[in-house]
């Protein structure tokens, strides 16, 4: 996750090239916590939004999860992200008698 210097213009290329998220606080902000200028905060939050959502439709968001436990909470949580389209690893942890 890149952060410190990612400009709003530069954000979809990090998405594009691959990053799960990035940090851009300042750009967003500006001056905003200062001021009280929300609309600004508004319309920069909009420009940054746009090239995240395409990154997001160009790519295909399929993660790779190891799964550990797939208990009465966990194969539940698991089906979902099979259903999502995400690769499950999983492994059970079973004691052995003494």
């Amino acid at each position: 996750m890149p952060t410190g210097g990612v400009t709003l213009d530069a954000a979809g290329a990090y998405l594009d090239a691959g990053a799960a998220a990035v940090g851009v606080s300042g750009a967003v902000f500006g001056n905003a916590l200062v001021t009280g200028d929300l609309t600004g905060l508004g319309d920069r939050a909009a420009q940054l939004e746009s090239p995240a959502r395409q990154s997001l439709k160009e790519s295909e968001p399929i993660v790779k999860i190891g799964f550990i436990g797939l208990g009465i909470m966990g194969k539940p949580m698991a089906k979902n992200l099979m259903k999502a389209g995400h690769q499950l690893s999983s492994a059970l942890a079973m004691r052995q008698p003494p």
